[in-house]
């Protein structure tokens, strides 16, 4: 069981339309959850929100990295 899902994992960090697909996934959701957030009324926490989102980018990425999926 653990070889079959280390072979699953090492085919989806190499394969190029799963990270394109991601990319565009991440990318449209933050892109509208950017425009939602930013029109709220008495919104001025535009740095709190880039860094909110970069430390969840970081750690999902470290976290798809130790368990095999992504590959950097």
């Amino acid at each position: 069981m653990s070889k079959h899902k280390h072979e699953w994992t090492e085919s989806v960090a190499n394969s190029g339309p799963a990270s394109i697909l991601s990319y565009c996934a991440s990318s449209i959701l933050m892109t509208v959850t950017n425009k939602f957030v930013v029109n709220l009324d008495n919104f001025n926490m535009n740095f709190v929100m880039l860094f909110v989102q970069s430390l969840v980018c970081t750690v999902t990425l470290c976290i798809l990295r130790i368990v095999g999926v992504a590959n950097f």
